[in-house]
């Protein structure tokens, strides 16, 4: 008789209408058969249609669902009830909105036939889909193959999450094991370390899948929202965490290495999370609590997990009672703390983590100096230490500023890393220059190391960690000596240029690289010798079509040629406007042969989208090349800029050395935050696609909302496109606007006023267009879109966050904004709210439900589109220009730029 006949599945149910038929299938069509299965579902108190889900399930299926309904007492509740109707020798859990592969049943038979006597849990590994994609980041290799895992040897492997867990069912029903409902989260984690504590090991199974469905912050997850709960920074702590560790002493008589992990992993989380729902006195009882855990666990559990390093030593500060700094014992670049390393400057010498590093991000060569910008990657472990640049015998001391991204205020930050430095010294050629840390124990030049480099985009040298950095610059070269040294020679005849450059080929070969490398380079370098034109400018919009910035500054440079420039367009020969914009220059295929040897030639390359597909279009084959692409990158914007995109726009990821702006507070907020551009870098000039806007009403509504980062597909960086996404068709999104096209007192009020109205999705939602339905007055456009047409011809504008709205402002029309989720909406995408406040700033009024939205756009209708004299004062202080001329001035700035950069006299 099998030890395994029933393989139980409880699923706890709230509000998970849209989602809750799909996990329910995936069960039901387990390959094991619906004898081998039983599904328990606890319904805790839904309001939507979850519970009618449940019951329609419950009657198809009484052989093999259970249902169940109480009021809503939360998800470790609604496990306890579902255990007391289970019949299955190992019962499993899965969320109301996650999956199970089809062989996750017949998987667990079979491993517990084999194990049964070894462990009392099994765990299968997690693929994580929605907001995010790819296996779980606690996966590891722990699932290569199927195993019992020994936790006494293999102890930082910790499993816990409930979710692909499978446990004896006698855990509970014989040895009273149960979820703690005051654990509104890691409730999981808590049972888990439990159950595993009694015989130290736990099964994994290689083959079967547990689907997990991801959120954006401000989601639906639990996990996600929870840091907004203030239970989250005292219960979870009381009940969780120091339960497992005490239950672990009076066991064991000790707390294993496991449990230490276990800890560890969750409060290595903590400490990169926000903590801005407490105030000063709540986050310093917070911060007692976590270091009395910390001052259980060991220094090699702390530093054993996979948390950024900085965060490890917060931990480790923390619980030396913030003195961290004088316990360390630091000789000859390593330190340890109770004789365990926690930090090598030495890259020798292995401390779990990766090398301190230092990364150029700007290497700007005058006749006899050099202007660094960059920034270190390393821990500074004392007050005493000092970080410099080294030239020979000079040692020129560097000053530190913050991080150009400023971190969001967490736990505990006394130790930071990604600190940024500007500074010129002396550079002569045959000078080798190091950046070092000073004071780093006794030894070596008073405890003197040299730092990794690492070449920033923006640095203008071509290698990588397998190739040695170059650069060629005028008759100087500038060659990375080991991983360390950045040397400085000066050439003194054609055949000397062409030795070096040969040489850098020859360690391209000896590194095993790619031949296509090799030919890249040698593509590019005849590219460059077979230049025309003495200023070539290659500009894009977006692959597949134009109609922004760029065409706009094509244009204008096509019916200047005495500007001495010569322009170039990237863009496919499919695009609606390709044939007349090629009758008037040049226009190449993107990615096309063509495109390439343009790519190599130009002097400027400027982009409206800063997508790296777009602003990148070698990939990594760049980084062997770097030295020869157009040497000044401008972002001339897809609009105006209005939120915070700093983590997105920051110089040290996209490496522009130009950022056009329209308005005197987004250029403001450019310079002011986290960007890490210089004043220079952001001139004031006004996008070239305002130029080109004329204003002719023809009684027309135009709806334009932007798109959604938790809602989109994969993107296709061939065409520039995204997938239809799998969550689209049942979102709140496309209910909401579904429901304003349809609306009955909109269409009344478009019939009586003589209105036609055009939905216009944005063009990251291209494959979503047709999940909308249009009326006989409210049309559905297709991406791409005539946007200038739209402004031209629409009376009213309808958005909710979608930079048009300047746009349209900025032709004095009226704008309506639909905001009924504003918070889930900065949570969830690539950027934090800005400068611009929509209730001070914006150019009309803010709706917050599709009723009152609807009868602010009737009011504009009412008035044929007339625009009240408040917004359009707010209009007129915005803008710094109107009337055109913002390509010209875009222009002189460029050209300003290369002189700065000595690309021009």
């Amino acid at each position: 008789m099998p030890r395994v006949s029933i393989v139980s599945i409880i699923i706890p149910i709230f509000n998970r209408e849209e989602f809750l038929p799909d996990a329910i299938d995936s069960v039901l069509e387990q390959d094991a058969g619906l004898d081998r299965v039983q599904i328990v579902l606890v319904d805790d108190g839904s309001v939507d249609g979850s519970a009618a889900i449940c019951d329609r399930y419950a009657s198809e299926y009484p052989e093999t669902v259970v249902t169940v309904h109480q009021e809503n007492q939360g998800v470790a509740a609604a496990f306890n009830t579902g255990l007391s109707h289970v019949t299955g020798e190992v019962v499993g859990f899965l969320g109301s909105d996650d999956t199970l592969s089809e062989n996750t049943v017949s998987e667990v038979i079979d491993f517990y036939e084999a194990h049964w006597e070894q462990c009392d849990l099994a765990a299968i590994k997690i693929e994580m889909f929605g907001s995010r994609g790819g296996p779980h980041w606690n996966n590891r290799k722990r699932f290569a193959r199927t195993a019992v895992i020994d936790v006494t040897t293999s102890w930082n492997q910790p499993q816990v999450h409930g979710g692909g867990t499978f446990i004896k069912t006698l855990m509970f029903h014989e040895l009273g094991h149960s979820f703690d409902p005051a654990l509104f989260i890691t409730e999981d984690a808590t049972l888990n370390t439990q159950i595993i504590m009694k015989k130290l090991a736990y099964g994994v199974l290689s083959s079967p899948t547990y689907y997990n469905r991801r959120y954006d912050e401000g989601g639906a997850s639990q996990v996600s929202s929870s840091h907004f709960r203030r239970e989250f920074y005292d219960q979870i702590v009381k009940f969780a965490y120091q339960r497992i560790l005490d239950d672990a002493r009076r066991l064991h008589g000790e707390v294993p290495l496991y449990v230490q992990a276990v800890v560890c992993y969750d409060i290595a989380f903590r400490f990169r999370g926000s903590t801005e729902i407490l105030d000063e006195i709540e986050r310093e009882a917070y911060r007692e609590r976590l270091a009395h855990l910390l001052r259980q666990v060991s220094v090699l559990a702390i530093m054993s997990t996979s948390a950024h390093i900085e965060q490890r030593f917060n931990m480790l500060d923390l619980r030396e009672e913030r003195r961290l700094g004088e316990r360390i014992r630091l000789r000859n670049g390593l330190a340890t703390l109770e004789g365990v390393r926690v930090y090598s400057f030495d890259p020798a010498k292995s401390a779990r983590h990766r090398p301190p590093r230092c990364e150029l991000y700007s290497v700007r060569l005058d006749e006899d100096s050099v202007e660094l910008v960059g920034a270190l990657f390393a821990v500074r472990l004392r007050d005493e230490m000092s970080f410099a640049i080294r030239n020979g015998r000079e040692l020129h001391e560097l000053e530190l500023e913050a991080p150009f991204r400023t971190p969001r205020p967490t736990l505990h930050d006394a130790y930071t890393t990604g600190h940024v430095f500007r500074i010129r010294v002396p550079y002569a050629p045959g000078d080798t220059l190091h950046v070092v840390v000073c004071g780093a124990g006794r030894g070596r030049k008073d405890g003197e190391h040299a730092l990794a480099l690492r070449l920033g985009r923006a640095s203008g040298l071509a290698g990588s960690s397998k190739v040695e950095g170059f650069r060629r610059d005028g008759d100087d070269v500038l060659h990375q000596i080991g991983a360390t040294g950045l040397r400085r020679r000066r050439l003194h005849s054609a055949l000397g240029a062409a030795r070096t450059e040969a040489g850098f080929i020859r360690r391209m070969h000896r590194a095993g690289l790619p031949s296509r490398l090799v030919t890249l380079r040698l593509r590019a370098l005849a590219a460059r010798r077979r230049k025309k034109y003495q200023q070539i400018w290659l500009m894009a919009d977006h692959k597949l079509d134009a109609g922004d910035n760029a065409e706009a500054l094509f244009r204008h440079l096509c019916a200047h040629p005495e500007l001495g420039i010569y322009p170039v367009l990237a863009l496919s020969a499919r695009a609606s406007g390709h044939r007349e914009l090629a009758a008037l220059g040049e226009v190449v295929e993107p990615d096309s042969t063509r495109f390439l040897q343009r790519f190599f030639q130009a002097d400027v390359f400027l982009n409206s989208a800063a997508d790296e597909y777009m602003i990148n279009p070698l990939a990594g084959d760049r980084f062997y090349v770097q030295d020869l692409i157009p040497p000044i990158s401008v972002f001339l914007q897809h609009g105006v800029t209005k939120d915070d995109q700093s983590d997105w726009l920051n110089w040290p990821r996209k490496g522009f050395d130009m950022v056009v702006t329209s308005a005197e507070r987004e250029q403001r907020s450019f310079i002011d935050g986290d960007y890490g551009y210089l004043p220079e870098q952001i001139p004031l000039v006004g996008m070239p696609r305002l130029d080109r806007l004329e204003s002719a009403p023809e009684r027309l509504l135009v709806l334009a909302p932007t798109w959604r980062k938790n809602l989109v597909g994969a993107l296709d960086e061939t065409e520039g496109r995204n997938e239809l996404g799998d969550a689209f068709e049942n979102s709140e999104y496309r209910r909401r606007w579904q429901a304003i096209i349809e609306h009955p007192r909109l269409d009344a009020a478009l019939q009586q006023h003589g209105y036609r109205g055009v939905f216009a999705i944005h063009p990251s939602h291209a494959a979503e267009a047709s999940c909308f339905r249009g009326t006989d007055r409210m049309s559905i456009s297709e991406p791409p879109h005539d946007y200038r047409a739209l402004f031209r011809s629409g009376s009213i504008l309808a958005t909710d966050y979608s930079s048009v709205a300047f746009d349209f402002a900025y032709l004095r029309k009226p704008v309506v904004y639909f905001q009924p989720d504003r918070e889930e909406f900065y949570a969830g995408h690539l950027y934090s709210e800005g400068y611009y406040s929509y209730d001070d700033d914006g150019f009309g009024p803010v709706a917050t439900d599709v009723e009152s939205f609807v009868t602010a756009v009737v009011e504009r209708l009412q008035t044929q589109g007339e625009l009240e004299q408040v917004y359009r004062d707010r209009i007129d202080t915005f803008f710094a220009f109107e009337g055109g001329g913002n390509s010209q001035r875009l222009c002189e700035a460029v050209v300003e730029a290369q002189r700065r950069k000595g690309l021009r006299d």
